[in-house]
């Protein structure tokens, strides 16, 4: 995939950055589209930097329970 339109907004963790409203995942000016399990998970992990994320909260975003 080219590059395209850049950069997007919302988490930006070096080399990589997240606009989680499209599920997209930019490295280097290069766009991938994340499946949604995989962009739930990142969201929550990117939402709460330095902290403890429990396996029941990875499950509940996982499958949609959650938010």
């Amino acid at each position: 995939m080219g590059p395209t339109e850049y950069p997007p907004r919302g988490f930006s963790f070096p080399p990589f950055e997240l606009d989680p409203s499209t599920g997209e995942l930019w490295r280097e000016g290069e766009r991938r589209l994340l499946q949604e399990q995989l962009l739930r998970i990142l969201t929550l992990l990117l939402e709460r930097p330095g902290q403890v994320v429990e396996r029941e909260q990875l499950r509940q975003h996982r499958v949609g329970l959650a938010r």
